[in-house]
């Protein structure tokens, strides 16, 4: 996650740009600011990805921890990294 990057010159902020600017060194307008987080740390897993993907989510799961979607909708699933578990 890049606002939580130790090498992130911005904690907890993700910019689009190096160039300097007052407010936050120049770097443009923070793109991390109107992000809803609905998943981070521990609760990536691969179980809670399964049961995303599959609409099988525990009774209590809160609405924006799952896909809204209909027959009609397209799922683009991103995954990057460097391997592990």
């Amino acid at each position: 996650d890049i606002p939580c990057d130790a090498r992130n010159p911005y904690p907890n902020h993700m910019y689009s740009s190096r160039s300097i600017s007052s407010h936050n060194g120049g770097a443009g307008p923070d793109l991390y600011s109107n992000v809803e987080l609905d998943y981070r740390g521990n609760d990536v897993s691969v179980d809670n990805l399964l049961r995303l993907m599959s609409n099988k989510h525990h009774p209590n799961t809160p609405p924006n921890r799952k896909l809204q979607t209909t027959s009609k909708s397209n799922v683009l699933l991103y995954l990057t990294g460097h391997g592990g578990d």
